[in-house]
This record gives structure tokens, C-alpha cells and sequence, in this order.
């Protein structure tokens, strides 16, 4: 008794999923299923770094983050009180501070800003590190 099953060949396509000559495909083997789940990760996590860095100064402009920061301000100078209307972080562009008023405690003594512009980026801080 012959079996056609063993006479015939298989051959490789181009996603190394082996087919026999009945038509039936193989699964790939453990090693390319984790290389390819391993890859997948790899992207996937590449991608979403990219996303965050992309979207720092945004994130950064935003009011949370703005009033988290003035919190950590007020909360480590004892007597004094800041306070920031907005700002605007960029990578290239110029940043911006609007509106920054410093109130001293007893001597009720107060000081206000109308604009802080830094004629370059964050990008530019970064390069001269």
C-alpha cells in the first residue's frame, strides 16, 4: 500500500508556511511565531514612543499640567505664590508664558509678567545639553 501523503513534497511559500502536495498548509514553527510576535512588539512599541515624544509639548501646554506645576512651585517656596494664565510648549516653534504673577506672603509685595517668550524650541534646549 502506497500512501500519496508520503510521496509528496512540500514546498515553501512566501510566508514559510509549507504546503504538501494535498494542499494542506503547516503552521511555522515556535521560533518564527515568537520572532514574528516579537517584531510585532517591537513595532508596536517604537510606534507608541514616537506618538508620546511627538506629543510632549502638547500634553505639556495643557492646563493640567500647567496647574501640576504651579502646585510643586507654591509647595516648595514657603512664602511666595505663583501663578501662570497659560503657556505654550513647542519642539521648533517659540515658547511662550503668559500672564506669570509672584506674590510674596506678608510683605504683600506683587510682581507680574505679561510675557516670557523663549525665541526657540524645547528641541534646541535638548541639542545643547
Amino acid at each position: 500500500m502506497n500512501k500519496d501523503s508520503n510521496n509528496s513534497k512540500t514546498v515553501k511559500s512566501a510566508d514559510n508556511i509549507e504546503q504538501t502536495g494535498n494542499g494542506k498548509r503547516k503552521k511555522p514553527g515556535k521560533l518564527l511565531l515568537f520572532i514574528r510576535s516579537f517584531l510585532l512588539l517591537l513595532i508596536l512599541t517604537v510606534v507608541l514612543v514616537a506618538a508620546f515624544i511627538v506629543s510632549l509639548p502638547y500634553m505639556l501646554s495643557s492646563n493640567q499640567a500647567r496647574r501640576i506645576a504651579v502646585s510643586k512651585i507654591n509647595s516648595k517656596v514657603p512664602d511666595v505664590s505663583v501663578t501662570i494664565d497659560n503657556w505654550k510648549w513647542r519642539w521648533r516653534s517659540p515658547c511662550i508664558v503668559e500672564g506669570i504673577t509672584f506674590s510674596q506672603g506678608e510683605q504683600q509685595a506683587e510682581y507680574n509678567i505679561a510675557t516670557i517668550t523663549i525665541s526657540e524650541g524645547i528641541l534646541s534646549w535638548l541639542g545643547s545639553c
